[in-house]
């Protein structure tokens, strides 16, 4: 078995599953977050962990334009203090939901990344959104998991390899941070 040509057939299989009506239709949940002031959080254990900081800071960064009003967006994962007492103190499943009961407000938007589709806090925050008015967005893989059935909007990477999985999601990520920065640069404020 050849491992590049393995990895390269998972990887197409993901990017072929990345189509232009999912990523407007994630597009224009950002629009509307931003139209609407509301602020966008994005979580993910692991791997995805590091992905939902990568969206925040492509996001609140990458996306910017001067003079125009950028987009609110917080990683649940990057405030290690506050992700870490809620997992002492209460249980690692409610490290997402316990910083969302801080700010969470309706017509927010949640973003979860998972491969499986079924993190425990990550199904958890999709739930919570869903019970408070937000806006749920899943990038998922495998199955799609329980997430998948809790996304208002969702691209599914059908891969079973998390390697593919997570860089299929990066470059979501990528490719919305264009889309939406070419887009602010025709709004105001």
């Amino acid at each position: 078995m050849n491992i590049l040509t393995e990895y390269k057939k998972e990887l197409a299989i993901c990017l072929d599953a990345i189509s232009e009506e999912a990523i407007e239709a994630c597009a224009e949940v950002y629009k509307k977050a931003w139209r609407d002031k509301k602020t966008i959080y994005v979580c993910g254990n692991g791997g995805s962990a590091s992905t939902a900081s990568h969206v925040a800071c492509d996001l609140n960064k990458g996306a910017t334009v001067n003079g125009v009003r950028p987009l609110r967006v917080v990683g649940l994962a990057d405030n290690v203090a506050h992700f870490t007492a809620l997992a002492n103190d209460f249980d690692y499943d409610e490290i997402f939901v316990g910083q969302l009961k801080n700010w969470l407000e309706p017509g927010d938007v949640v973003i979860g990344i998972s491969c499986s589709g079924n993190s425990p806090n990550c199904v958890k925050a999709f739930e919570y959104a869903k019970e408070n008015g937000a806006i749920t967005m899943g990038w998922l893989g495998f199955s799609g998991g329980k997430m998948k059935e809790l996304s208002d909007v969702a691209i599914h990477l059908p891969s079973n390899e998390y390697g593919p999985v997570e860089d299929g999601h990066l470059i979501i990520n990528h490719i919305l941070t264009v889309v939406i920065k070419d887009w602010l640069q025709s709004q105001e404020g």
